[in-house]
């Protein structure tokens, strides 16, 4: 007991002695009463109140049972094995606030004070961690403020780009209503801070590809996705696509209702990415920047192994279950679960595979997520030591980074890239011109001629046989074409029936060129004509929710976030209510929108952005 004294005592001189409790729990067990009466003649002695709590380990007695079983896979081992370790969870479970007052009667003043300090405590994950990323604004002592540098920085760059062309107008335009967004939303150290992290790029390609090697007419890396659609990510040099030219309207990337932080994918020659990573963590200190984690959850081969070994059930036959499932999803699990397989524990064995569903297994890494704050990352997340030495990882997912507000720099290693520039190096020595990448032409037919006969083998991202046989019948021609067909054999297209009646359109057309292509509803014709009345492109998905349902811009964008999360399927089937309501106002009928939104969530799949 003195030793205890002696800890509050120290805990109230550092916290005040208004902020310490000690902590009285009943979970009914043996003890609990003894237990309790010791731990507040401590209290009384140190002066401190006494508050009451649950020791919660689940949330219901079903959550219960299902965390004794996770302990047994902790232990690997089955459940009468790890039975000490394991020992009150049942008791342990979240219980209605008039069940613990009953608990506690002896100790009123104890119940009091977990009802004030509920009462009383606020937070906010999204703003109550205290992160904030380094805005750069004021590093070369100008005076001026992130949205000053931002505008100079992009300024200077639109002046010298777009001289003397005919969309210079357009591309001041442009300019202006994004910095306008940016400055809404006080993104403008986001993009100071990507600019930064690309710099230290230029910097170690310069080490690892030397001054005299072709490699350095190349950029040190290409951004990716949806923000190329940025006129200030083309000036910045985080994208290499020039907006206007190539058609990318602002909407996806930026747009006025913008509810979380845009994602920038930067992709790099893995040797320049490993370089990079490095220097990001010298530039900024190891204390404040980390990797993101890859929670890696349960489908059905791991919920057959792992259930089936805490039941203590047979390896033959669940090897025998899990080689007849197709299922991904652990929920399907038990229908493979035929009557030969009776009794309480392959019950239990079908319940808890469903129960067990979509859980984290096993953390990882993220394949180039960075963190970066202005202070320690330990004072406002979880972080552990990451494989690399020298690295830390962030103990969050990408979805709970977004959810706090983080900003999440993608820095990833393109294998493509690295076999690219050491074709060009190749090249080079055979004698042949330096080639420059960004001068490559865009219509050379010869090119398009391989391509339509399938001989693309070992061609970057249209390899596969399914994009082989679907390129001999779609037949690109232009970069366009090869745009939307890359994105095409996705499983967000495939699922939500989008590859049959695009390769179809496309046929038929070449047969006929006065057919007319069939579209779900009128409406829907202006946002997918250049797609024939095919969903392909993410943002597609905001274009037809907005003309179809009346989403605004934001809603539009929550709605395609749904999809990108981890169990998306039930975070976007929210949103069908809100969709068929506002297709309904726009005198759609029900069936055409349910139609239309089921295509829709095929992109909880995955899908590509038209950028």
């Amino acid at each position: 007991p003195g030793r205890a004294v002696e800890l509050i005592e120290r805990l109230q001189r550092a916290f005040g002695a208004e902020h310490v409790y000690v902590e009285l729990q009943l979970p009914q067990q043996r003890g609990d009463s003894e237990r309790c009466r010791m731990l507040r003649a401590v209290a009384e002695q140190a002066g401190a109140p006494v508050v009451a709590t649950g020791n919660v380990h689940a949330h219901t007695p079903l959550r219960g049972r299902l965390h004794d079983l996770l302990v047994a896979v902790r232990c690997n081992t089955t459940l009468e094995a790890c039975e000490g370790e394991r020992d009150g969870n049942l008791a342990r479970v979240l219980r209605s606030p008039s069940e613990m007052a009953r608990r506690f009667v002896d100790h009123p003043d104890a119940v009091a004070n977990t009802r004030r300090i509920a009462e009383s405590i606020e937070f906010d994950l999204t703003a109550g961690v205290g992160y904030r990323y380094p805005d750069l604004a004021d590093e070369r002592g100008a005076g001026r403020t992130a949205d000053d540098e931002l505008a100079h920085v992009c300024t200077a760059e639109l002046e010298r780009r777009y001289a003397g062309r005919r969309t210079l107008l357009r591309a001041r335009a442009r300019l202006a209503d994004e910095l306008a967004v940016i400055r809404k939303h006080g993104l403008s150290g986001f993009f100071l801070l990507h600019r930064d992290v690309l710099e230290l790029a230029r910097e170690v390609a310069h080490e690892v590809r030397g001054s005299s090697s072709v490699r350095h007419l190349n950029p040190p890396g290409r951004g990716r996705g949806s923000s190329v659609e940025s006129i200030v990510c083309y000036l910045t040099g985080l994208s290499h696509v020039d907006p206007l030219e190539a058609n990318l309207r602002m909407g996806r990337f930026l747009n006025e209702d913008l509810v979380s932080v845009p994602d920038i994918d930067l992709d790099f020659p893995r040797d320049i990415r490993h370089g990079l990573l490095a220097r990001v963590v010298e530039r900024y200190g190891s204390d404040r920047c980390a990797m993101v984690a890859a929670h890696a959850t349960y489908r059905s081969k791991g919920a057959i192994r792992d259930v089936g070994r805490a039941l203590g059930l047979p390896q033959a036959e669940l090897a025998r279950i899990s080689a007849s499932t197709d299922a991904l999803n652990a929920i399907w699990v038990g229908e493979a679960v035929d009557e030969r397989h009776t009794g309480p524990r392959w019950e239990a064995f079908r319940h808890m595979t469903r129960e067990i569903a979509g859980l984290p297994r096993v953390m990882g890494q993220h394949s180039g997520g960075v963190i970066i704050s202005t202070e320690s990352l330990s004072s406002v997340v979880p972080i552990q030591p990451a494989a690399t030495p020298g690295r830390q990882l962030v103990q969050w997912d990408k979805d709970s980074c977004s959810d706090a507000g983080f900003l999440k720099i993608d820095v990833l290693g393109l294998g493509m890239l690295s076999a690219v520039e050491e074709c060009v190096e190749t090249i080079a020595r055979s004698g042949s011109e330096p080639i420059d990448l960004s001068r490559i032409p865009l219509d050379d037919r010869a090119v398009y001629g391989e391509i339509t006969e399938g001989d693309t083998v070992g061609t970057f991202q249209i390899e596969s046989r399914a994009q082989i046989q679907s390129l001999r019948r779609v037949r690109p021609d232009c970069l366009d074409d090869l745009v939307v067909q890359v994105a095409l054999i996705r499983p967000g297209p495939i699922i939500g029936q989008s590859v049959n009646p695009y390769v179809d359109a496309r046929e038929r057309l070449r047969a006929d060129p006065s057919y007319r292509v069939p579209y779900d509803h009128p409406l829907l014709e202006p946002v997918l004509a250049d797609t024939y009345g095919a969903i392909v492109f993410q943002d597609q998905v905001i274009e037809v929710s907005m003309a179809l349902a009346g989403f605004t811009a934001g809603e539009a964008d929550g709605l395609r976030r749904a999809m990108t999360r981890k169990r998306a399927a039930g975070s976007v089937e929210v949103w069908r209510p809100r969709f068929l309501a506002g297709a309904a106002a726009r005198g759609v009928g029900e069936e055409v929108a349910n139609r239309v939104f089921d295509k829709v969530i095929g992109f909880c799949h995955y899908g590509f952005p038209r950028a």
